[in-house]
Order: structure tokens, then sequence, then C-alpha cells
């Protein structure tokens, strides 16, 4: 939008209401429960963020120890196998 000689008269023959009336039509100046409004939305979509957030924390912690279990079981799985081949490659271990 440009200042054109044309809009700057008509805000100076408007005065200061008419500047207020111009800046409430485009969108600058909201009434008092608008904004109100918006600021209560404004909350819920935080706090609906941080709650989301705070889960997400919650399900990468449990995903790290299950990884970590799962590690756990792994090695102990691949020493039994190391063991009873062992035991089996002995002689005299039954069959």
């Amino acid at each position: 939008m440009t200042l054109t000689p044309d809009l700057i008269d008509l805000l100076l023959k408007a005065g200061p209401t008419g500047v207020v009336i111009l800046l409430f039509v485009l969108g600058y100046v909201v009434p008092k429960p608008a904004a109100d409004r918006m600021e209560a939305d404004a909350e819920r979509w935080r706090h609906a963020y941080e709650t989301e957030h705070a889960a997400h924390e919650t399900t990468r912690v449990a995903l790290i120890d299950q990884a970590k279990a799962a590690t756990a079981a792994i090695a102990a799985a691949q020493t039994t196998e190391k063991l009873l081949s062992e035991i089996k490659q002995r002689p005299g271990a039954p069959a």
C-alpha cells in the first residue's frame, strides 16, 4: 500500500478519529474482548504444546531404556550361545 497524496490528504482531514477507524478496519487495532480471546487461545495452544512435548520426552526416555534392555538381552543370549557351544565341544559332553 503506497501513501499517495490523496490518501495522506484523506488522513489529515479525518483527524485522529479517522486514523483510529482506519487502523481498526485494517486490523491493527482490535477490541479488548477479541484480544482477550486471542490471548486465551494462545495460552491453550501453549499448554497443549508443553503437554505434548512432555509426553514425547517420556516416550523418548522409554525407548532409550527399551533399547538398553534389548542390547543387554542380546549380549546375554550371545554369551549363553557361546557357553553352550563350548559345552557341546568338550569330550564326554552329553549329546
